[in-house]
C-alpha cells in the first residue's frame, strides 16, 4: 500500500474511532455491501471518470504494480493467484520491455562467458 494511502487510512480511522467501522456512510453508519457499488459509481461520475465495474480496481492495481516494475511474484501473491505463471499470462502485456531486457541480460551473460574463455 502506498504511504499516502496508509496515512489517509490512519487519519480516517482517527476521525471514525467511535463508530467501530473504518468505512462508513456520510452519517457514520456502516456500508451495506449492495450500496458500495452505488457509492463507487457516484464517485466516478462526480470526478468525471467513465463508469467501470468495481472489480476492475483489482486489475488496475495489478496493472499499476507491473508497470512500475513490481515483481510479478509479489503481484501474484497480492492478487491471490495460485501461480506466478497465471499472473504473467493474464498481465504479460503490461510488462513493457521485458523481452528486450531479457535479451540484453542474456547477451551480457554470453559476452562475459566469452571474455572468460578468451582470457584463459
Amino acid at each position: 500500500m502506498p504511504d499516502i494511502a496508509y496515512e489517509a487510512l490512519i487519519e480516517h480511522r482517527q476521525n471514525t474511532m467511535g463508530t467501530g467501522s473504518l468505512f462508513t456512510t456520510s452519517n457514520g453508519t456502516p456500508f451495506y455491501p449492495r450500496n458500495i457499488l452505488k457509492y463507487f459509481q457516484r464517485g466516478l461520475e462526480r470526478l468525471g471518470l467513465p463508469k467501470i465495474p468495481f472489480h476492475n480496481l483489482r486489475h488496475s492495481c495489478a496493472s499499476f504494480h507491473l508497470a512500475a516494475g513490481t515483481s510479478p511474484k509479489f503481484v501474484q501473491e497480492l492478487l491471490g493467484h495460485t501461480t506466478v505463471a497465471f499472473t504473467l499470462r493474464k498481465y504479460s502485456h503490461l510488462l513493457p520491455g521485458v523481452a528486450d531486457e531479457a535479451i540484453r541480460k542474456l547477451n551480457n551473460t554470453f559476452q562475459d562467458i566469452e571474455k572468460d574463455r578468451v582470457n584463459r
